[in-house]
């Protein structure tokens, strides 16, 4: 197999008797990375992309940990195909997971999972990874994808694009309510009886929406302008293509867990106003975001339970002793960021211990997710569940899949939810999650607007 002049080999075998090869690419027009997700006709795709770095993972050349019904991994090795020397490029295992167990009972949304596993668990067969440095191919060398790779190379070599004239995208769209204001404050008010009874304290309700566009509209082209807009703030955005036209993605500011040489980093992301219309309207909603009562518990719930799940691994230290403002293009949001430095972890098992943390499903958390499963007339799939990478002796980084929805033809399903505590009122808690979908149909460029009501 042979690469291009221009590219320049890192590695040619992995030890542990697997063949990687692993090319330096840093001369090749970084924008030939979206393209060829587009070009390639393998699946699974996934890609990710954060302010500093972007990814893009092929194929499943083997399966990764095993996970039970339960969700529970078994506890995973240190992984023999990966060179110390090569450390921390490739590969990856990469990973999806839902947010609980399948369930039907929704006409209108199960469509949308039907062809969906509930996790996703893998080493990809190729993947690119472009730093602030470098841009880097990795692929096996296994004789079942040599003319998939050695495509990419040519691909590579011509420096085809592969670019299209962009479409005109107008606001040819229909969104559908899946839950009408009526069901969300029976919801709600079935929530905080429960709440009022002390049977838990807080619970995070979802409500989704469908998107409908022209049919004749080309979803590599929404995708392409997905791509094209920078991440805001440390915020991460992914893309999980499962087959042709099936697409789950999103883009999300909360960290789930970031596990690297012995410090584990996790995030309290909980509280949300809209942005103002000016600086002066949008320090007003700063400064009622750090002030309320509302919102200072509905934060403390998620900080508390965090830094209890992490206690035994250390001595948890929060980075500010009050929380701080995170701003993102629509909403802003209380955070409090939380470490601890530890032995070695077993990333999965701690996956399990944080998810779904009180900021997507409630606490107490067992009591949170049972009603949530009572009450909401639908299965979240990916919604809200962790999304990430395993790399080297287990280290990785997972965020939470919030701000997301899953695409089928010329639909989307889109989630968003709010967190429900003593006092919330109905119609706030309906007008923040619109805020966030106006920020999800955003990105998709599907519109600019929400629809009235």
């Amino acid at each position: 197999m042979t690469p291009p002049k221009s590219i320049r080999t890192l590695s040619d075998k992995i030890e542990g008797g697997f063949n990687y090869a692993i090319y330096n690419l840093s001369n090749t027009p970084i924008h030939l990375l979206e393209n060829l997700l587009r070009k390639i006709q393998i699946y699974p795709k996934i890609f990710f992309k954060t302010n500093n770095t972007k990814e893009l993972h092929i194929g499943k050349y083997d399966e990764g940990p095993t996970v039970n019904e339960q969700f529970h991994f078994s506890k995973i090795e240190e992984s023999k195909i990966i060179n110390p020397k090569l450390d921390p490029l490739l590969p990856k295992i990469v990973a999806f997971m839902s947010f609980s167990a399948r369930r039907q009972g929704n006409s209108k949304v199960d469509p949308f999972w039907d062809d969906v596993a509930e996790t996703a668990v893998h080493y990809p067969v190729l993947s690119l990874m472009r730093s602030e440095n470098n841009t880097l191919i990795g692929f096996f060398l296994d004789s079942k994808y040599h003319i998939l790779v050695q495509s990419i190379l040519d691909l590579l070599q011509t420096h085809d694009d592969g670019s299209q004239s962009s479409d005109n995208l107008t606001n040819d769209f229909q969104i559908d309510e899946i839950i009408s204001f009526k069901d969300f404050n029976h919801m709600l008010v079935n929530s905080l009886d429960q709440i009022a009874s002390q049977k838990i304290s807080k619970v995070v309700l979802t409500r989704p929406q469908i998107v409908s566009w022209n049919k004749d509209r080309d979803i590599n082209k929404i995708l392409s302008q997905y791509y094209s807009n920078e991440p805001v703030n440390e915020e991460f955005r992914f893309h999980f293509e499962i087959a042709p036209n099936l697409i789950f993605l999103g883009k999300t500011p909360e960290l789930l867990v970031n596990y690297q040489n012995g410090v584990i980093q996790t995030e309290a992301l909980a509280g949300t106003l809209a942005r103002g219309s000016n600086e002066q309207e949008d320090s007003i909603n700063a400064e009622t975001l750090l002030s309320s009562e509302k919102y200072a518990e509905e934060h403390l719930i998620v900080v508390k339970q965090l830094v209890k799940s992490l206690e035994q691994y250390g001595k948890p230290i929060l980075e500010t002793e009050t929380p701080v403002v995170r701003k993102l293009k629509h909403v802003q949001h209380l955070l409090t960021r939380i470490s601890v430095t530890t032995a070695k972890v077993d990333l999965f098992n701690l996956l399990l211990e944080l998810h779904p943390t009180p900021a997507l499903g409630g606490e107490p958390k067992k009591a949170a997710v049972k009603l949530i499963s009572e009450i909401e007339p639908f299965w979240r799939g990916y919604y809200g569940s962790p999304v990430g990478w395993i790399g080297r002796n287990g280290s990785g980084k997972f965020y939470v899949a919030i701000r997301s929805g899953i695409i089928k033809d010329n639909n989307a399903l889109l989630y968003a939810g709010a967190g429900i505590v003593r006092n919330s009122d109905p119609q706030q808690e309906w007008d923040e999650i619109t805020l966030k979908f106006k920020q999800m149909l955003n990105t998709l460029n599907l519109a600019l607007l929400t629809r009235e009501d």
